[in-house]
């Protein structure tokens, strides 16, 4: 699935209440599949995209490790320094097109845990999801800009 994709979902209300959500909803441990649905559509994305296999092994163990503490009951704005280094690591490797994906995915889940009244895990979502997008900021403006009405002299 694209990113347009993942957007259009986040828009049809009927497809999350009566699919998505009940699906969670049967599932003896949320958050663990969760966190495995999220590391799933990244290796299947990673492939998919022809993605150096050092560089997805590497995203995806990252991406492992960050999910572990965000799909949690404890909160992660309280956890100490070093399981913040986790998220501060998978920000930093990722590419920013692996960093929407990660973003609309993120929201996705937000949505999914607060129909599912898990406020603990929207939380640590929301922090993981602004961390994201100021990352995605900060990147794209590190990259070299383009003049669009460039002239020939």
């Amino acid at each position: 699935m694209t990113i347009q994709d993942y957007r259009k979902l986040l828009e049809d209300q009927e497809y999350l209440t009566q699919t998505i959500i009940p699906l969670y909803q049967q599932e003896e441990n949320k958050l663990k599949y969760s966190k495995m649905k999220l590391l799933h559509l990244f290796f299947e994305n990673g492939i998919q995209q022809n993605y150096n296999i050092q560089y997805l092994e590497t995203l995806c163990s990252l991406l492992d490790n960050t999910c572990a503490q965000i799909f949690s009951y404890s909160l992660y704005n309280y956890l100490d320094p070093a399981g913040h280094e986790s998220i501060a690591r998978l920000l930093h490797f990722a590419l920013p097109t692996d960093l929407e994906l990660l973003s609309v995915n993120l929201r996705f889940h937000e949505l999914i845990f607060s129909a599912l009244e898990e406020y603990e895990v929207c939380a640590n979502i929301t922090y993981l999801h602004v961390k994201v997008l100021a990352e995605i900021d900060r990147k794209l403006a590190q990259e070299p800009q383009t003049p669009k009405n460039s002239k020939l002299l």
